[in-house]
C-alpha cells in the first residue's frame, strides 16, 4: 500500500468512524426519545446542518485531496532508486528470517524427548525472533525514514493536511454535536432536565 492510499484510508477512515459511532451520516443515533425535548430538537438541526456542511465540503474538497495524494504518491515514487534497495534488503532478510525460524522449528521435532536439547532449541528459537525482529524492524524504519525525511514528501504531506482541515474541523464539530446530544438525550430521560447545546 503506497503512502498516497494510506492517507486516504485514514482521512475517509476517520470520517466513516466518527458518522458510525454516532448514527451514520445523514441518519440520527436510535435512542432519541419521543417527544424529544427542546434540547435534543436543537441539538438535532445542529447535527444535521453541520453533516451537510461536511457533504458539502467533503464535495469541494475532493479534487484538491486527490491531487494532494497523487502529489504524494510521486514524491515518493520519485525516491524509488534510494527505496529499492533498501526494500530489496527488507524482502531478502525477511527470507532469510523466514528460513532460519522455519529451522528452529523443526529442530523441536527432531529433539522431541530429549529435555536438554528441547530447552535449547527453545532459547535459540527465541533469540533468533528477537534478532529477526529487531533487523526487519530496522530495515522498515530505514524505509520509513527515508520517505519521512524528504522535503518533497513531507511539502506534500503538510499540503494534504492544510487542504484537509475543513473537513478534519468538520467531524471534530460533528464529534462534538454528538456528544452534546447524548447529554441532552440522558438529562431528558433523567428528567434533569436540558444543557447547553453547541452552537
Amino acid at each position: 500500500m503506497n503512502d498516497a492510499t494510506r492517507k486516504m484510508i485514514q482521512v475517509e477512515g476517520l470520517e466513516s468512524r466518527t458518522l458510525m459511532s454516532f448514527g451514520g451520516f445523514g441518519g440520527f443515533p436510535r435512542f432519541i426519545p419521543q417527544p424529544p425535548s427542546d434540547a435534543v430538537k436543537a441539538d438535532l438541526a445542529t447535527i444535521k446542518t453541520d453533516q451537510q456542511k461536511l457533504a458539502t465540503d467533503h464535495q469541494t474538497l475532493a479534487p484538491t485531496l486527490e491531487a494532494d495524494r497523487q502529489a504524494i504518491a510521486d514524491a515518493i515514487k520519485a525516491l524509488d532508486t534510494q527505496l529499492t534497495p533498501l526494500r530489496d534488503e527488507l524482502k531478502k532478510d525477511a527470507q532469510t528470517w523466514r528460513t532460519t525460524l522455519l529451522a528452529d522449528l523443526k529442530a523441536f521435532a527432531t529433539d522431541r524427548g530429549d529435555a536438554d536439547k528441547l530447552a535449547a532449541d527453545r532459547a535459540k528459537l527465541k533469540a533468533d525472533q528477537t534478532a529477526a525482529r529487531t533487523e526487519l524492524q530496522s530495515d522498515a524504519k530505514a524505509i520509513r525514514d527515508l520517505i519521512d525525511n524528504n522535503t518533497a514528501v513531507k511539502d506534500a504531506r503538510a499540503k494534504l493536511a492544510t487542504d484537509s482541515k475543513p473537513i478534519t474541523d468538520d467531524l471534530a464539530k460533528l464529534r462534538a454535536d454528538y456528544e452534546q446530544l447524548a447529554k441532552d438525550v440522558r438529562a431528558q430521560r433523567d428528567g434533569s432536565g436540558t444543557t447547553t447545546t453547541t452552537a
